[in-house]
């Protein structure tokens, strides 16, 4: 807790007293709601939900950075909540309360997710509000109304605050579908929850059908079809602040078809270099590159030694999901069956971002929902010398192999060129 704190409080120092971009714009139209009310104002690009608690802040204090470091603290507060919930859950799995230390650290001390607390970015809460929500839905108690709330309203919450999480609400019904299958619980009860849940979406749609007569519950502007288009030009995106730098940074696709105009159609033509692409992007969105979200050095010092913790931790989450499976028939049967369903909800996620011009924070959700899997790393006992060995090498090479693919992706902006700054 005091490294984390350490870090939030660096950040926080860093990031409260100036924002960029996304930032800027939803404190603009967090000013259209306090000039014009909740239900009087409108946007067509964001959700209501985030710029609401800009608002709230910015009543409070006004213009001043405080109300920055007021959201700042209550995003790092949920943040680590969710991953108090998911150090119980991977203690409640494995039986072993060093796995849950193992996963809380592994989450606190994570620079990438408390960075991303500090500034007013929507992904780090909406990630956050899923993790708490499937933890709960799978694995609490669903007897007690707190939990049923917890299991339940989170998944709504979560569009409000990122449409992109609308992926997550049919997901977490079919999980809900799996554990009636296994477990006897009381449905009636949880779907109320989940109707009533959807409360949260009644702001939105009185908007989008008031303002632009389009009945929808989340956003009605298509950008999943300007994702998907540009997915097939850039593997990813970043922002830059870099004075004089342009602020867009593309990694661009080696493998773009310019003649084609969907990704459907890019598919259908060239599926070879479509899995290309799209394993590539599923790799951006696991490879967050450097810490701060808005690059400001392209030849950053943290950006290797933070990298490779990262990647250390997704290693640790594989090494853990395997020893899940060597030692399913030991746990539960329900209980395996749950944990098979988050690892194909993590698919699907992965999936999804798969088809989209990824940016590092996408991925936030994939990593807080994959941290149980990381306590059954310490379970089974410690292998034998030849095992250790092996794994030992294996990490190696992974972090090798990683960093090598980074770099390769990063090469290809244009503008950044590891191997001439390191020989300049």
């Amino acid at each position: 807790m005091l490294g984390s704190l350490g870090l939030f409080v660096r950040y926080l120092v860093k990031n409260v007293g100036v924002s960029y971009y996304d930032e800027n714009y939803y404190v603009f139209v967090a000013e259209r709601i306090l000039n014009h009310g909740l239900f009087g104002f409108q946007d067509d690009l964001r959700t209501y939900l985030y710029p609401l608690l800009i608002a709230f802040a910015k009543l409070l204090f006004g213009a001043s950075p405080a109300s920055k470091a007021l959201v700042c603290v209550f995003q790092y507060a949920v943040f680590l909540y969710s991953l108090r919930l998911v150090a119980a859950t991977s203690v409640k799995l494995t039986g072993n309360r060093a796995a849950g230390h193992l996963v809380f650290a592994a989450g606190a001390l994570n620079p990438y997710l408390v960075q991303a607390t500090t500034l007013f970015l929507t992904d780090i809460l909406a990630a956050c509000l899923v993790a708490c929500g499937f933890n709960k839905l799978l694995f609490g108690d669903l007897r007690l109304r707190k939990n049923r709330l917890l299991a339940t309203l989170p998944f709504a919450a979560a569009v409000m605050v990122r449409p992109a999480s609308l992926l997550f609400i049919p997901i977490a019904l079919l999980g809900l579908a799996v554990r009636r299958y296994v477990e006897p619980i009381r449905l009636p009860k949880i779907l109320l929850s989940f109707a009533l849940s959807l409360a949260v979406f009644v702001p939105q749609l009185y908007m989008n059908v008031t303002k632009f007569n389009h009945w929808t519950p989340i956003i009605h502007v298509p950008l999943y079809t300007a994702q998907t288009h540009g997915a097939m030009r850039c593997l990813k995106l970043v922002g830059v602040v870099i004075p004089g730098e342009p602020p867009p940074l593309c990694f661009a696709n080696p493998w773009e078809d310019n003649s084609c105009h969907s990704l459907l159609e890019f598919a259908m033509k060239s599926p070879l270099a479509f899995s290309r692409s799209a394993a590539a992007h599923m790799f951006a969105a696991l490879d967050w590159g450097r810490v701060d979200t808005y690059i400001t050095d392209y030849y950053a010092r943290s950006r290797f030694p933070a990298s490779f913790l990262l990647q250390t931790a997704w290693f640790l989450i594989a090494l853990g999901f395997i020893r899940f499976l060597r030692h399913r028939r030991e746990l539960p049967s329900g209980t395996r069956a749950l944990l098979l369903f988050l690892a194909a909800a993590i698919v699907a996620d992965l999936g999804f971002l798969a088809t989209v011009m990824v940016e590092s924070r996408y991925g936030y959700p994939v990593f807080l929902m994959a941290l149980p899997f990381l306590g059954f790393s310490l379970s089974g006992g410690w292998p034998s010398r030849k095992a250790t060995a092996a794994i030992a090498a294996s990490w190696l090479l992974w972090l090798v192999l990683s960093t090598a693919l980074s770099l390769w992706m990063e090469g290809t902006s244009g503008r950044i060129h590891w191997l001439a700054w390191w020989k300049g």
